[in-house]
């Protein structure tokens, strides 16, 4: 069974020793946990957000992925966020790599991490998570039980700046595909499936873009992850879990209406 982290174990009193120790221990009330066993095949996803638990707990798409996913029986979707510098550094001088906050899986024992990106600067502290997780920044270096690292969100809109750190982005909506997409590479991980052929087949999907990919026969990526019903159909519950210190956004939110109804090409 993967080794877990359990901070309030391994770090006991020095959690006082940074500020708001609570972003790091998870816990909160509406969390969904579920367990580890020696024999299970779940599939492993880490959602990710490049920032603080503050602005992270603040963000609705991590709310909507983390549910959506946890729905599906094969998967076990938990949250990751950016560390302060002084957790940080308590990580680094303990030798304990960054974890999911609702079991302490640690990242590079995770089968895929989502990085939800808003804006384009959230990319450095992309590469400061994989390196506190212990997982490789380079693409190209990963190999064989390191996750598979994806991409989101308006932030990745033009991911060729980014794509030696990611091994696929999602161009759209996540609802539409990123649902349909993990149950299938859930299926595959039952079946023994490598990480090399789980890549292969999100290669086969038209709204994912890899480096690979558009550098062969088929240059662009359309955006073809479109969400066209939006208040059509029931939207996945997203108020939970509610967060253990305060968001900066700190209020209900209702969602009105989804991106930007000008289509200007350049964005």
């Amino acid at each position: 069974m993967m080794n877990l982290i359990k901070p309030l174990e391994i770090f006991g009193q020095e959690l006082n020793s940074v500020q708001v120790p609570s972003r790091y221990v998870g816990g909160e009330f509406g969390v969904t946990i579920k367990e580890h066993s020696d024999n299970e095949r779940l599939f492993n996803f880490a959602v990710a957000f490049p920032d603080m638990y503050e602005i992270a707990m603040s963000n609705l798409a991590v709310k909507i992925i983390y549910n959506g996913l946890n729905q599906l029986p094969n998967v076990r979707c938990e949250r990751v966020f950016a560390p302060a510098p002084d957790f940080e550094e308590l990580l680094k001088s303990n030798d304990v790599p960054l974890y999911t906050l609702e079991t302490g899986m640690p990242l590079s024992n995770t089968d895929m991490i989502g990085f939800s990106i808003g804006y384009e600067l959230g990319i450095t502290e992309v590469l400061a998570m994989l390196e506190d997780g212990k997982v490789p920044a380079f693409a190209s270096d990963r190999k064989e039980g390191d996750p598979i690292v994806i991409a989101g969100g308006c932030g990745v809109t033009n991911p060729a700046p980014f794509s030696d750190f990611f091994d696929a982005f999602i161009i759209g909506e996540a609802e539409p595909v990123l649902f349909e997409l993990v149950s299938e590479l859930a299926s595959m991980k039952e079946k023994g499936a490598s990480r090399e052929e789980m890549i292969s087949l999100m290669e086969t999907k038209k709204f994912i873009w890899t480096k690979r990919k558009c550098t062969g026969t088929e240059k662009k990526v359309a955006r073809r992850a479109v969400q066209n019903n939006f208040g059509l159909v029931p939207s996945i519950p997203s108020w939970f879990p509610l967060p253990s210190n305060r968001p900066v956004q700190d209020h209900g939110v209702i969602e009105i209406m989804r991106g930007c109804p000008n289509g200007c090409r350049f964005c």
